[in-house]
């Protein structure tokens, strides 16, 4: 298959996905089109349907299957998204983290089909990952439903399911976000051990100072491990640590 497409057949998960985001009478982006399943579903529902699609031979068909929907062969992941209201796909697993991580910034209300082990880490409450923790801060993502091999032609090597993505009014926060990429990065360390050797989070002070400082602020949250933070933990550390961190600004 080109581009390692598993395209999608069955009418009652296309129907479920579109439930999921909400389409109906709204402006919609769809990633990845194909050869047009899931766009057919969205032109009868969505006010404007924008398919982008990185192969220009099945671009040159969604044209003429699917007139009423604007066809855009480009890859999703080096454009702007349309002005849209809903975004809405069966993306390719081997870019799920940076296609949704590009969609939670563009702060729409979302449906995605995803590989299943990828959507339980974006929904788990431990720090499993930085786009899992960023998941979370922006958005309410849930898993809506599982998505049987069955409905793909051919069928794929994993299970997959339905998430929804509704954004929250929480703005990114890269110094936060900093935070975690380094706490994640240092996964055998201490968490006050990794914050010692990551001085780039810290404004300017003597090494011995910021020990004793993080000390006192964290407490017991200074012996943990990342496997064994939750989300709410790392925003206590990051508020806990207050006027220390260095904020971009």
């Amino acid at each position: 298959m080109r581009f390692g497409r598993h395209e999608l057949l069955s009418r009652d998960v296309i129907k479920r996905l579109c439930d999921a985001a909400d389409v109906d009478g709204r402006v919609v982006v769809e990633i990845g089109a194909g050869t047009g399943n899931i766009t057919a579903e969205l032109t009868k529902r969505a006010t404007k349907v924008y398919a982008v699609e990185i192969d220009p031979l099945l671009c040159s068909r969604l044209r003429a299957r699917l007139p009423d929907a604007e066809v855009i062969n480009a890859d999703i992941l080096s454009m702007e998204f349309p002005r849209c209201e809903r975004i809405v796909g069966n993306i390719p697993f081997d870019i799920s983290s940076p296609l949704v991580e590009k969609v939670l910034m563009a702060r729409k209300r979302s449906a995605l089909i995803t590989q299943r082990e990828f959507a339980e880490k974006l929904v788990s409450d431990m720090l499993v990952s930085r786009l899992g923790f960023i998941t979370q801060y922006l958005s309410e993502t849930k898993i809506e439903s599982q998505v049987p091999r069955s409905a793909y032609m051919p069928r794929p090597p994993v299970d997959t399911c339905i998430i929804s993505i509704k954004s929250k009014r929480t703005k990114p926060d890269e110094a936060l976000f900093g935070l975690v990429s380094e706490v994640i990065k240092h996964r055998r360390k201490t968490l006050l051990n990794t914050l010692l050797s990551s001085k780039k989070l810290f404004k300017p002070v003597p090494k011995s100072n910021l020990r004793s400082s993080l000390k006192k602020l964290l407490g017991d949250l200074a012996k943990l491990r990342p496997w064994e933070l939750y989300y709410s933990d790392i925003l206590e550390i990051y508020y806990k640590m207050g006027d220390l961190v260095d904020k971009p600004r």
